[in-house]
């Protein structure tokens, strides 16, 4: 406030400036006007002594949520919980209050399908909302369209999986859900709407495709997907922007290129060494578990996930074995052959002593049956360990293009000597080696895989 204003508040003051000596005080600034002047000292004391009095600030005001606005804020934090309360109380009544659009002309669905899971989009379908109404504002979008957006896909597989339509598209641009997907590279959601039925050859209104907008955006993992489903890439949108986004694609790729190879000059990479590095490094998409599936790992049908430097599926622990857990295996058969032929020798004591019995006998043989073929186990995975290979990778080697050589031999592209094998296999954590350590030169090695970086430790497969 201006010093030759009227100040209105708690404690307000008249007068022409706050250097006067003046005028007339309510509230906390009588208490510090008193002491003006040459009052004496007993009123001098007695008034310096009293403290004001504490004004109490009274709390904010909220305004009570509504019915709806409840409804609303469970979906955005994802609350199952309260949400399945607030349409309990509201009984008969929450089935028109699921149909109500926010001051926004949103749906509860949309803002559920944007930030919540399929639990809330299942209990606003049992409470009869519509899943599938766009939104009243410019956008028009869906609220398959919000998950897409978002890259939500538990909402976006609960929404189809509650038969909403993966080719809907929304009013104002035609804009489809795997269009809004890729758009937003979310590869994920791309190959979960491809496996549902989405139309990869569906455009919006400016006739651009699915993997117009990946070029564009450079998601190049969509991309690969759309070329190995045969999309066309040379289908121009109105503009006839073909040229453009090819461009795109093609400078990404190469600065990608640049970034791996170390040596590689991304204003000047070829198109043949560009493509033949993307196919080395390109990663194998596993549909079922939505992950991308780093170089030696596998899907297992029985454990159903995807398995990173798959060995074997042991039905005897009842799971897979790997990278986290390869020790472990080779500690179990260790110690079963030495528990097999330690009781093999008590039973031969027992014979020695006491003579042939056939109880004996018969656990002698059934015993030797066992031990011999764990026995050859252990020493099979002894050799696997030290040669750092799987069990997978020996059994399959005539599917792997980096398992062969040019003339079709067998080949170990991870061998980095015994005792390297030894630690990566056994002890994964202490053997990751920074990228430059790990990949090799370009010229140096086999140029198909350019030996084990291309696939690091640090490569995990990714779950959703």
């Amino acid at each position: 406030m201006a010093p030759h204003g009227h100040g209105h508040g708690p404690g307000h003051s008249h007068g022409h400036d706050h250097s006067h000596s003046h005028g007339h005080s309510y509230g906390p600034a009588a208490f510090r006007l008193q002491l003006h002047g040459a009052p004496s000292s007993s009123s001098s004391s007695a008034a310096a002594t009293i403290a004001p009095p504490p004004l109490a600030q009274p709390p904010p005001r909220t305004l009570p949520l509504s019915p709806l606005e409840e409804i609303v804020a469970c979906a955005k934090r994802g609350d199952a919980q309260q949400l399945h309360a607030l349409l309990e109380a509201g009984g008969a009544g929450s089935a028109q209050l699921v149909k109500q659009r926010d001051a926004m002309g949103h749906t509860v669905v949309h803002w559920a399908a944007q930030r919540s899971g399929a639990d809330v989009l299942e209990l606003l379908a049992r409470a009869g909302a519509p899943l599938d109404l766009p939104s009243e504002d410019a956008v028009k979008l869906h609220p398959i369209h919000w998950a897409c957006a978002a890259g939500n896909l538990p909402a976006l597989r609960a929404l189809v999986a509650l038969g909403v339509d993966v080719n809907c598209a929304d009013a104002a641009k035609q804009r489809t859900p795997l269009l809004i997907a890729a758009q937003n590279g979310f590869p994920l959601l791309v190959m979960f709407l491809i496996r549902r039925g989405a139309d990869v050859s569906l455009v919006d209104a400016d006739r651009d495709s699915a993997i117009h907008w990946a070029a564009y955006k450079g998601a190049t993992e969509i991309v690969s997907v759309f070329q190995y489903l045969g999309l066309r890439t040379d289908e121009p949108d109105n503009p006839g922007d073909v040229a453009k986004d090819e461009q795109c694609a093609a400078e990404y790729a190469a600065q990608i290129d640049a970034m791996i190879g170390g040596d590689l000059d991304a204003a000047t990479a070829s198109d043949s060494d560009s493509a033949d590095e993307r196919r080395r490094m390109a990663r194998p998409l596993c549909h079922s578990c939505h992950v991308q599936r780093p170089l030696r790992s596998k899907h297992c049908r029985v454990c159903r996930t995807c398995v990173h430097q798959f060995d074997h599926h042991c039905p005897f622990v009842d799971n897979c074995v790997g990278r986290n857990n390869h020790v472990y295996f080779m500690a179990f058969l260790l110690t079963l052959v030495v528990d097999i032929a330690l009781f093999e020798y008590v039973l031969g004591l027992h014979w020695r002593l006491h003579g042939v019995h056939a109880l004996v006998l018969a656990a002698m043989v059934y015993l030797g049956a066992i031990l011999l073929p764990t026995a050859h186990l252990l020493g099979f995975h002894v050799y696997l360990t030290a040669k750092n290979l799987t069990t997978n990778e020996v059994m399959n080697s005539h599917r792997y293009a980096h398992m062969r050589s040019e003339r079709g031999a067998f080949r170990n592209p991870f061998d980095k000597g015994v005792a390297r094998n030894v630690l990566e296999r056994c002890l994964p954590a202490f053997a990751t080696e920074p990228p430059s350590a790990a990949a090799p030169a370009r010229g140096g090695g086999d140029a198909q895989l350019g030996e084990y970086k291309r696939v690091s430790e640090s490569d995990v497969a990714l779950p959703v």
